[in-house]
């Protein structure tokens, strides 16, 4: 299995030449879909250099959403427009139908699963039969946060890659997560990236927050590389994160404490 272990919602180095027919995204759901349509996009694009390249046709059209050899199997809606409980075998069938024909302008086909775990256990028997026999144009991305509610038929036919949320991380990753988020100045991941540390605990943010102060430290001591961050931008960040342990000191949640270092991590005034 391979495993994202940088508390970062990116792919792992992948060889695009020897990449598998079927990929497992064990992720949290608010990174799963992101990470497979960076995948799909590793699968379409044209470049001769670094792929993904996001400039070429295939990677446009795979973020924005539009590509027609990008296939979404979802749950299908009720008949009050509400998603059903199941991923049904008919739905499996039909996407079993189409996956031999040919894709219309990449040189394969992927069809993701954004909640893989959803599908029933006549759904998962009849995908298996796919897997084990598709059509050489045609690659899967399953999506599921909990990759053991797959059968393991189909998990011993998939290459898995586990990405881990913020709150799995060990102190000094977070941290350095956090201060390396801090220097890019990268406002969607560092709200992303404190989105994912909310299910810690008092005890544990108070944790990541010292950890935090002391890798700060070390850089304005130059006994760490300080980065793309000046000193008084560190300087400004020790601040905050001593003004964020007060805090916890004396109660305050810590959706609330997490709310205040990203807002003043991302404004001029730390």
């Amino acid at each position: 299995m391979d495993k994202l272990s940088d508390c970062s919602a990116k792919l792992p180095p992948l060889d695009r030449a020897r990449l598998s027919h079927a990929y497992i995204i064990s992720a949290p759901a608010s990174e799963s879909e992101e990470l497979a349509v960076q995948l799909a996009a590793l699968m379409l694009c044209r470049s001769g250099g670094d792929r993904p390249c996001g400039v070429c046709s295939d990677c446009r059209k795979a973020a924005a959403g539009t590509h027609p050899d990008i296939i979404r199997i979802e749950r299908l809606p009720d008949d009050k427009g509400r998603p059903r409980r199941d991923i049904t075998v008919g739905q499996i069938r039909a996407a079993a139908a189409d996956a031999v024909v040919l894709p219309n302008e990449a040189a394969c086909k992927v069809y993701i699963f954004p909640e893989a775990n959803r599908m029933n256990e006549q759904a998962q028997n009849a995908l298996l039969k796919l897997l084990e026999e598709p059509p050489k144009h045609v690659r899967f991305i399953l999506c599921a946060e909990n990759a053991g509610a797959l059968l393991d038929t189909i998990r011993s036919r998939c290459i898995e890659l586990s990405v881990r949320s913020a709150a799995q991380c060990s102190e000094p990753e977070r941290s350095a997560r956090y201060l390396e988020l801090a220097g890019r100045g990268d406002a969607l991941e560092l709200l992303r990236f404190c989105r994912s540390m909310e299910e810690l605990t008092p005890a544990e943010l108070t944790e990541f927050v010292r950890e935090t102060m002391s890798a700060i430290g070390a850089r304005l001591s130059f006994r760490a590389d300080p980065g793309p961050l000046s000193g008084a931008q560190l300087m400004g960040l020790y601040e905050l994160f001593g003004r964020a342990l007060k805090y916890l000191r004396v109660n305050v949640g810590v959706k609330q404490v997490l709310s205040l270092i990203s807002v003043r991590t991302l404004s001029r005034n730390i």
